[in-house]
């Protein structure tokens, strides 16, 4: 009996560290990477000025 694994083509998808790409597709999966990084926080005086700048 063959597992899930072996019968049905992995499909990886990576969110953020584009690193861990290149040995999954040297395993010949397929990888579909996210660009993908935590909001960074913003002082609120500065986010205030960005409004009236129109930039946020």
């Amino acid at each position: 009996m063959r597992s899930v694994v072996e019968s049905k083509k992995l499909k990886v998808f990576n969110i953020g560290t584009s690193w861990f790409v290149r040995p999954i597709e040297d395993q010949g999966l397929e990888v579909y990477n996210i660009d993908w990084s935590p909001p960074v926080k913003i002082d609120k005086d500065i986010l205030s000025i960005l409004k009236k700048l129109g930039r946020k």
